[in-house]
Protein backbone atom coordinates (compact mmCIF):
# COMPACT_ATOMS: atom_id res chain seq x y z
CA UNK A 1 0.00 0.00 0.00
CA UNK A 2 1.29 3.48 -0.68
CA UNK A 3 0.37 6.23 1.84
CA UNK A 4 1.25 9.69 1.60
CA UNK A 5 0.85 12.50 3.98
CA UNK A 6 0.92 16.05 3.78
CA UNK A 7 -0.73 19.29 3.39
CA UNK A 8 -2.14 20.21 -0.37
CA UNK A 9 -3.12 23.47 -1.08
CA UNK A 10 -5.60 24.90 -4.09
CA UNK A 11 -6.68 28.36 -5.16
CA UNK A 12 -10.20 28.26 -4.78
CA UNK A 13 -11.75 31.27 -7.15
CA UNK A 14 -15.54 32.37 -6.18
CA UNK A 15 -18.27 34.38 -7.94
CA UNK A 16 -21.72 35.81 -6.35
CA UNK A 17 -23.88 37.86 -8.14
CA UNK A 18 -26.04 40.60 -6.68
CA UNK A 19 -29.54 40.09 -5.81
CA UNK A 20 -31.57 39.77 -8.98
CA UNK A 21 -34.80 41.91 -9.26
CA UNK A 22 -38.10 39.57 -9.21
CA UNK A 23 -41.45 39.66 -10.30
CA UNK A 24 -43.92 41.30 -11.24
CA UNK A 25 -46.42 40.14 -8.04
CA UNK A 26 -49.75 40.57 -8.96
CA UNK A 27 -52.09 42.30 -6.19
CA UNK A 28 -55.78 42.92 -6.32
CA UNK A 29 -57.83 45.85 -4.84
CA UNK A 30 -57.90 45.52 -1.40
CA UNK A 31 -56.16 42.60 -1.48
CA UNK A 32 -52.39 41.62 -0.39
CA UNK A 33 -49.91 38.78 -1.62
CA UNK A 34 -47.24 37.09 0.48
CA UNK A 35 -43.84 37.52 -1.08
CA UNK A 36 -41.15 34.86 -0.22
CA UNK A 37 -37.94 36.38 0.99
CA UNK A 38 -34.98 33.91 2.12
CA UNK A 39 -31.89 35.23 4.41
CA UNK A 40 -29.14 33.82 2.76
CA UNK A 41 -26.93 34.74 5.74
CA UNK A 42 -25.30 32.21 8.65
CA UNK A 43 -26.45 34.56 11.38
CA UNK A 44 -30.00 36.15 12.45
CA UNK A 45 -30.23 39.62 10.16
CA UNK A 46 -32.13 42.59 10.43
CA UNK A 47 -33.47 43.43 6.74
CA UNK A 48 -35.27 47.00 6.13
CA UNK A 49 -38.48 46.78 3.83
CA UNK A 50 -39.38 49.88 1.90
CA UNK A 51 -41.78 50.47 -0.94
CA UNK A 52 -41.92 53.20 -3.25
CA UNK A 53 -45.33 53.81 -4.04
CA UNK A 54 -47.83 54.94 -1.29
CA UNK A 55 -51.03 52.55 -3.08
CA UNK A 56 -49.08 49.57 -1.59
CA UNK A 57 -47.86 49.11 2.35
CA UNK A 58 -46.32 46.31 4.35
CA UNK A 59 -47.14 45.91 7.89
CA UNK A 60 -43.66 46.88 9.59
CA UNK A 61 -40.64 48.41 8.11
CA UNK A 62 -37.72 45.85 9.84
CA UNK A 63 -38.02 42.11 10.17
CA UNK A 64 -35.30 40.32 12.52
CA UNK A 65 -35.00 36.78 10.19
CA UNK A 66 -33.09 33.97 11.41
CA UNK A 67 -30.39 32.49 9.48
CA UNK A 68 -31.30 30.20 6.09
CA UNK A 69 -35.45 30.75 7.29
CA UNK A 70 -38.16 31.81 4.23
CA UNK A 71 -40.61 34.46 5.51
CA UNK A 72 -43.57 35.62 3.72
CA UNK A 73 -43.30 39.53 3.14
CA UNK A 74 -47.26 40.47 3.13
CA UNK A 75 -48.29 43.36 0.59
CA UNK A 76 -51.03 45.15 0.72
CA UNK A 77 -52.32 47.07 -2.25
CA UNK A 78 -55.74 49.96 -2.32
CA UNK A 79 -55.62 52.14 -5.50
CA UNK A 80 -58.96 53.21 -7.98
CA UNK A 81 -56.30 52.39 -10.92
CA UNK A 82 -54.01 50.14 -11.76
CA UNK A 83 -50.24 50.34 -10.09
CA UNK A 84 -47.11 49.50 -10.00
CA UNK A 85 -44.24 49.62 -7.47
CA UNK A 86 -41.21 48.25 -5.80
CA UNK A 87 -40.41 46.16 -2.25
CA UNK A 88 -37.40 46.75 -1.69
CA UNK A 89 -35.39 44.95 0.90
CA UNK A 90 -31.90 45.89 2.36
CA UNK A 91 -30.01 45.04 5.18
CA UNK A 92 -26.49 46.51 6.02
CA UNK A 93 -24.11 43.15 5.17
CA UNK A 94 -24.89 44.10 1.51
CA UNK A 95 -24.79 47.21 -0.91
CA UNK A 96 -27.40 45.92 -3.35
CA UNK A 97 -31.14 45.62 -2.25
CA UNK A 98 -33.52 42.94 -3.29
CA UNK A 99 -35.86 43.81 -5.55
CA UNK A 100 -39.44 42.71 -5.85
CA UNK A 101 -41.72 44.50 -8.71
CA UNK A 102 -45.45 44.63 -7.53
CA UNK A 103 -48.32 45.22 -9.58
CA UNK A 104 -51.77 46.08 -8.05
CA UNK A 105 -54.30 45.39 -10.22
CA UNK A 106 -57.96 46.31 -10.51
Amino acid sequence: MLFRSGEYKAMLTGFAQPPQPQGPFDIGNGKSTAVEFRNPFDKATEFTLQIDHPCFSVPMRSQMIDPQKTVAINVSFKSDKVQCGRLIVSCKQVSTPWVFYLKGTM
